[in-house]
Order: structure tokens, then sequence, then C-alpha cells
């Protein structure tokens, strides 16, 4: 199984919930205790309603099928402690 990168499931997740133009969506990553927890955690604010279903289905089904995804290439965060990959959607796609 090859493991997707953190840039590659932050396009899945916006694809998949199809947020308004202005919505930034972010993907965090996380230092799980156990291999048995995702590394990773997703976030986003303000969707409309038919959105937010969208967005609460895809981070169940991402989780699923991608309980680690890869950060290289992601710079950390000032405080050192985590990275951070965010895309804010300046139009919306051909969804």
């Amino acid at each position: 199984m090859t493991i997707k990168t953190a840039e590659a499931l932050l396009n899945e997740l916006i694809r998949s919930v199809r947020p308004p133009s202005g919505c930034p969506m972010q993907i965090t990553e996380l230092k799980p205790a156990t291999s048995d927890l995702p590394n990773w955690a997703a976030s986003v604010r303000d969707l409309p309603r038919d959105a937010h279903v969208r967005y609460e289905s895809a981070v169940i089904e991402l989780r699923r099928q991608n309980l680690v995804v890869d950060w290289e290439g992601v710079p950390e965060s000032p405080d050192g402690e985590r990275r951070i990959i965010v895309d804010t959607v300046s139009s919306p796609r051909h969804w």
C-alpha cells in the first residue's frame, strides 16, 4: 500500500467536500501515541450545511483509507511541534 502525501490528502478532501470560495481547509500533523491512531487531523471553518455533511463523510472515509500520511516536504510550524498544510479555495474548482 502506498502512503499518500499530506498535500495529496488535502487535495482529495477538497475535491470531496467542494467548499465555497475563500474557505480554508487544513490538515494538521498529529503525533499518535500508538500506531492504530491517525497522524493527521482535518479542520475547516464555516461550511454551508451540504458541504459540512460532505466534509464529515470525506474525513471518515479518508481516515479509513489513510490512517497515516507522509509529511515529507511540509515545513514544520514555527513552534516545531507539528506541520500544517492549508489550502484556501480561491474559486470553486470544477467539481
